[in-house]
């Protein structure tokens, strides 16, 4: 029997909303808008433990010279999801989510073999995770409509979705839900 678990990777206000790290360097941000609304209501539809939570702890100028994002203690560091109160929470310091071994314990006590991934962005840590994940053994699904990248950022992330297909991700175009 699969056990299932919905991982949403860094709902966090530097990747989500304008005028924090991401939106500044980016034109429009209505992609990652509506994928927002999108995980909201994905929340109010799931039991509780079904839904993990994995966001960025980040050092300034981690990734990139004069980008600093998800640094503690600022406001961008906040996620942007409402209804998280029953979501397991997991802190990761580098791109994929098996960066976290708090979070990769969890999976195992869990006995989790089939992570459907959600969240921000596609084009960095929803595909770092989805290759670690696929390398440990476990089944992966990504639905396109809850995965956001900048307005800008849709070919790269159609691309991404394609080299994740080919390395065995089950990719579920617009129209399906992930429940």
């Amino acid at each position: 029997m699969s056990k299932t678990r919905i991982i949403i990777i860094d709902a966090q206000k530097d990747f989500t909303e304008p005028g924090f790290a991401y939106g500044k360097k980016q034109h429009a941000l209505n992609h990652i808008g509506a994928v927002v609304q999108k995980l909201d209501g994905l929340l109010e539809q799931t039991q509780p433990g079904q839904v993990i939570l994995v966001y960025s702890s980040y050092i300034p100028n981690q990734f990139e010279a004069g980008f600093s994002a998800c640094i503690p203690g600022t406001e961008g560091h906040k996620l942007s999801l409402k209804n998280i109160q029953h979501c397991q929470q997991f802190e990761k310091k580098g791109h994929s989510c098996f960066s976290s071994n708090r979070f990769c314990d969890h999976l195992r006590q869990q006995q989790a073999d089939h992570l459907i991934l959600c969240g921000f962005l596609t084009e960095y840590c929803v595909k770092a995770t989805a290759l670690d994940a696929i390398s440990e053994g476990f089944r992966v699904t990504l639905y396109p409509d809850l995965i956001g990248s900048a307005d800008e950022k849709q070919a790269i992330k159609e691309q991404e979705l394609q080299l994740l297909a080919q390395k065995g991700a089950d990719i579920h175009w617009a129209g399906h839900s992930a429940l």
